[in-house]
């Protein structure tokens, strides 16, 4: 599952920058979306890759956890503050880029000073969404023999706290890419009323308006507003 570790263990080593660089090189042009890839992995080459090729898919899925450096120590992770730099400086000159996060409430030890500082942070950043989750403890993991624990009653009143920032965050983007007024969009499914249903390279749900596109197909378009069911309306072009 360590996407940006891809490499490491070649001889002579390589790294996942590397690859896609081949990838792009070949005569198809290719639609590639990076998966859930782990903060120390995003190098600058890495980043500079997904926001200037049109191969890549401009969206970026990250397990940030905390912006807490002392809870991501406590955990055995890495401080997540550079990584959190390098994505703003970014987002400052590429606003449109999708970059979303994997946010934990109620880790063990959290002070309610760590989670309001995450969730300041959090609204801060031009972020598309937020994945949020509970904690609960893993055998084996250094969070679980963390102490004090969190009371049930708190992580719950934390995790709505991220959702409602989440909830800002995916109106503001969608907003912003509705906005920029084009959008590309591989049909996964047909909806009961013929049109195409699929998910555009900054991951947003869409809907193609016309009954000619397939699944499989890729359709570039204008957006033409907001469904009902919340996806992002493209006309073909």
């Amino acid at each position: 599952i360590q996407t940006g570790a891809w490499g490491a263990d070649l001889d002579p080593p390589s790294d996942l920058a590397a690859l896609l660089e081949r990838i792009l090189g070949s005569p198809a042009r290719p639609r590639i979306r990076i998966s859930s890839i782990e903060p120390q992995y995003l190098t600058p080459r890495l980043l500079e890759l997904v926001v200037a090729e049109g191969g890549v898919c401009p969206h970026l899925h990250v397990p940030l956890q905390s912006a807490s450096p002392r809870l991501m120590a406590d955990m055995g992770r890495a401080d997540p503050t550079p990584t959190i730099e390098r994505l703003r400086r970014t987002l400052v000159r590429h606003g449109d880029l999708a970059v979303g996060f994997d946010v934990i409430a109620g880790l063990p030890t959290e002070t309610e000073k760590e989670h309001q500082a995450t969730v300041d942070l959090l609204e801060g950043l031009p972020l598309a969404y937020l994945h949020v989750f509970t904690y609960s403890p893993r055998p084996g993991t250094r969070a679980a023999a963390m102490l004090p624990s969190v009371p049930e009653r708190i992580g719950v009143l934390r995790t709505r706290a991220l959702l409602r920032t989440d909830e800002r965050l995916r109106a503001a983007y969608r907003a912003r890419i509705l906005a920029r007024g084009r959008a590309e969009v591989a049909v996964e499914f047909l909806g009961e009323d013929g049109f195409g249903r699929g998910t555009t390279e900054r991951f947003l749900p869409a809907t193609v308006i016309s009954r000619d596109a397939k699944p499989g197909d890729l359709v570039r378009g204008s957006t033409d507003g907001i469904g009902s069911d919340g996806s992002l309306r493209v006309v073909p072009e």
